[in-house]
């Protein structure tokens, strides 16, 4: 019990007086009631309260995992918590809880008193290190009941607010924070500031090149300025204090986005992450074409638009660099027979992004490698074609017996991000393979983690929506995958089919597949028997079991593919259930049909038809047009196009130039075709007038333009947004302008993954406003953004909250540098209740007598 206002409980002596002024002569019970009123007013007045503290110590540790604490750093953050959960001195009433960091705070671990083993599992952006919210996010998470240490584990350097400031100090309140320091040891940091270029310059233009180092005064760096592979200057610079700026002449010497890098290095520097900056430089020309393909060389689309008068740039894809800002000197990008693996995910995804926001149109042309076989459906370009490869019953020429094996152990249970777990996205890729079988197919679903679950018996394709309700309730159930038990259990299925066709799908951990003993022979016997056997491996191939998993794969005559992405399994299992089911491209000579929309490429209907060695089979869309198309009975369209927004899309959906493009290389009109599907293609690009610039401040991007008084007008009704086409493997960023003149606006954001970014604006019937393309050269983590070193700035933080620098995990829990406990019982308003009652029994007792109403015992 405590008191608020202890002094006033002097008054309690004042009580007898009560006795002696307020009794009633022969009336002892009035009298008591009107003494216990009294002293529990005074005890009210004092502020009575309980003390609601528990034993022992909360000790909040805040681990920083952003990308400058290093392996090094994370190694120590994971022996320190160990060290913590097993200190000598914790006691049975000490907890420990965790929070993480990057740029956002996660909570790990919630307090526990038990062994300390976070996952960490979770992202919380690398690139970013915002101590102040994980330091509020620790305070919230305090009992207040309880008394509390937080322990930051870090670096010190941080991106976000200060964490310094007024508002996280107050949140914190009386709960000491304390400290170590982890990571590499403070060093003299020579960093590549970066690289200033014009905004634009034309082809065959000279302009200046700027270029930044920052390093402590005094030292010697080497550095060297590149355009592409060629070295503009090199040599050793002796640094003054602050920002070194230095100067070198270029000319534009070809058209499209060049790229300039700065190296810098220095004897003691040991923070290598900062020494490489870049920038892109766009160079005016007249609009140009872009082929990629596994191949790149002149072949019959480049013939053609070259003799056109249009330009043309041919690339190996697998060495393109796919983010939009590299795509935005091209009117149209040209993927010819390309196996989306060349250009990965991530590259997809950046051209999808440009082709969606209109910076270029795209054409897609067929092959083996293209389209179903090559991986395009599910894949982030799969939505914006003017085809389909989800087939019509009436197109289905083949059926297949399909038994799926998922690994439903431990390791798939973590998050894939968006809220789903890797068996989640494991089981979206069966039910997307599920859908691409016909009724006449067959399939069967196994999970298997110790031992085989047969989720869905070998059944016919027929109702699919009860087959992948089935397998979407699939759960990780710990453990590891039994290969061997697993291909046992698919092989027993499997022989149930007497379908021409049977293939095994196997998905594994490539980094946790166990009993992997007989288990490449056991599938060689199964290859025997025309069963075939491929592999999904979740990982890469240098991973502990890869290699048992390609194994796997050869013995069975299947494919192997591995990703490390779960979010990529929807597109590899479709991939595979195609190219098994021979689904993706058929092998015949078929001739074509000439259609209506041909005209609209400026092409006679009576011109006559040509045949094709082979195509990719596909369905039109809704609202997509096609030119030409099969004229067997798959009515398979060949040339397709529409526009979809801002997006202008075609295919060609058979070899354009290659040994199953038939009689089309030699039609008469087959360079003309190509030329005008290109030309209507690439039309559709529009281009504002406006004016727009863009620089970047460290890590904050900002982006102005400058319209005309009518596009401002309209605008301000309906707000504009600028959009950051962003680095392969990121999201799109989308930033409101903020209105700064009658007829200027700008926007400001902070940029946190590393890359090249394209500013575009939709300006509507006005046309696709780009700016200048921003190059970020590395994570924030390694700007030099504060005057305080890291440990300064963990030391002043240990100072305004009376904490202090952890050395020795014992001495945490035996400290009485603790916050006091807050959770104080007010318990005046139970005494007020009292004297409430006390009063009615004291007007009842001087009304009613009630006292002389008790019978007395009788002597």
């Amino acid at each position: 019990m405590g008191f608020d206002r202890p002094q006033l409980l002097l008054l309690l002596l004042l009580v007898p007086l009560v006795w002696r002024f307020l009794s009633v002569r022969g009336r002892v019970v009035l009298t008591v009631l009107r003494c216990l009123v009294a002293a529990l007013v005074v005890v009210c007045l004092a502020g009575p309260r309980l003390d609601l503290t528990e034993p022992g110590i909360d000790l909040i540790v805040v681990v920083d995992r952003s990308l400058s604490v290093g392996e090094e750093g994370r190694d120590s953050e994971a022996e320190l918590l160990r060290l913590l959960g097993s200190a000598s001195t914790r006691g049975e009433h000490d907890r420990i809880s965790v929070v993480s960091f990057g740029s956002r705070p996660l909570v790990e671990a919630r307090a526990s008193k038990g062994p300390v083993s976070p996952r960490f599992d979770r992202d919380p952006g690398e690139n970013g290190s915002d101590l102040a919210e994980a330091l509020l996010l620790a305070a919230r998470a305090r009992s207040p009941e309880r008394r509390a240490v937080i322990l930051v584990l870090s670096d010190g350097l941080y991106t976000g607010e200060d964490p310094l400031r007024t508002e996280v100090l107050s949140e914190i309140g009386d709960v000491p924070v304390w400290y170590r320091r982890v990571g590499r040891a403070g060093a003299a940091d020579v960093v590549a500031l970066g690289i200033t270029l014009p905004a634009d310059v034309p082809e065959k233009a000279g302009f200046i090149v700027r270029y930044s180092i920052l390093g402590p005064a005094g030292t010697d760096v080497d550095y060297v300025l590149r355009s592409g592979e060629t070295v503009l200057a090199s040599g050793t610079r002796k640094l003054r204090a602050g920002p070194n700026h230095f100067f070198a002449r270029d000319i534009a010497d070809r058209p499209g986005t060049l790229e300039y890098t700065l190296e810098v290095s220095s004897a003691g520097d040991t923070v290598e992450e900062n020494n490489v900056a870049s920038a892109l430089l766009s160079v005016s020309s007249a609009p140009r074409a872009l082929i990629a393909s596994s191949s790149p060389g002149q072949g019959l689309i480049a013939r053609a638009l070259l003799e056109a008068g249009i330009p043309v740039d041919a690339v190996d894809a697998g060495a393109m660099d796919w983010s939009a800002a590299r795509l935005a000197p091209y009117r149209l990008v040209i993927l010819e027979n390309l196996p989306l693996e060349s250009m990965g995910h991530d590259g997809a995804r950046a051209t999808a992004d440009a082709v969606e926001s209109g910076v270029s149109a795209l054409l897609v042309t067929g092959g083996v490698a293209s389209f179903g076989q090559g991986g395009y459906h599910k894949s982030p370009l799969d939505p914006l074609l003017p085809v389909t490869m989800e087939l019509r019953d009436d197109q289905i020429r083949g059926v297949m017996a399909l038994v799926a094996v998922l690994d439903r152990s431990g390791s798939m249970s973590m998050d894939a991000g968006k809220g789903k777990t890797k068996m989640d996205l494991a089981n979206i890729g069966v039910a997307e393979a599920i859908r691409l079988l016909s009724p006449h197919d067959q399939v069967s679903v196994i999970a298997v983690d110790s031992s085989p679950h047969v989720i869905v018996p070998l059944s016919q394709a027929d109702d699919t929506s009860k087959l992948i309700k089935a397998v979407l309730g699939i759960e990780s159930m710990g453990g590891g995958i039994f290969v061997r038990t697993a291909l046992g259990a698919a092989s027993d299925e499997i022989r149930k089919s007497k379908l021409p066709t049977r293939h095994i799908l196997l998905f594994s951990d490539s980094a946790d597949s166990e009993e992997q003993l007989d288990s490449v022979a056991f599938v060689r016997e199964l290859s025997k028997q025309d069963i075939g056997v491929s592999v999904i491996g979740l990982g890469t191939p240098a991973d502990p079991d890869a290699a048992f998993l390609k194994s796997l794969a050869k013995a069975g005559g299947g494919e192997v593919y591995f990703t490390d992405r779960a979010a990529e399994l929807p597109r590899i299992f479709s991939q595979e259930v195609i190219r098994v089911a021979e689904r993706g491209f058929v092998v015949e000579p078929t001739p074509v049909t000439l259609l209506p929309d041909l005209v609209r490429l400026q092409l006679s209907l009576d011109l006559p038809p040509f045949t094709l060695g082979g195509f990719n089979l596909s369905s039109l869309r809704k609202g997509a047009s096609a030119a030409v198309m099969t004229e067997n009975e798959s009515k398979a369209p060949i040339v397709a196009f529409w526009r979809k927004g801002r997006a202008s899309v075609g295919t060609f959906t058979a070899e354009v130039d290659g040994p199953h493009s038939g009689t089309f290389p030699s039609w008469q009109n087959s360079q003309e075709l190509l030329v005008n599907l290109s030309r209507l293609l690439a039309s559709s690009i529009s281009t504002s007038d406006a004016k727009a610039w863009s620089r970047l401040d460290r890590s904050m991007a900002e982006v102005r333009i400058e319209v005309d008084a009518e596009t401002a007008l309209s605008s301000r009704t309906s707000p504009l947004s600028l959009r950051l086409l962003s680095p392969p493997g990121t999201e799109p960023i989308d930033v409101p302008l903020v209105w700064d003149g009658p007829t200027t606006a700008v926007a400001r954001t902070s940029l946190s993954s590393p890359g090249h970014y394209l500013p575009v604006l939709d300006l509507g019937d006005g046309g696709l406003l780009r700016a200048p393309p921003l190059t970020l050269p590395y994570s924030p983590e390694f700007l030099p953004t504060h005057e305080l070193s890291g440990e300064e700035i963990l030391a002043s933080l240990a100072r305004a909250t009376d904490g202090r620098d952890l050395t020795s995990v014992e001495e945490v829990f035996e400290t009485d540098e603790t916050s006091e406990a807050t959770a104080w019982l007010d318990v005046s308003p139970w005494l007020a209740l009292a004297i409430l009652i006390l009063l009615l029994l004291e007007i009842a007792e001087k009304r009613l007598a009630l006292s002389e109403l008790i019978p007395r015992r009788s002597r």
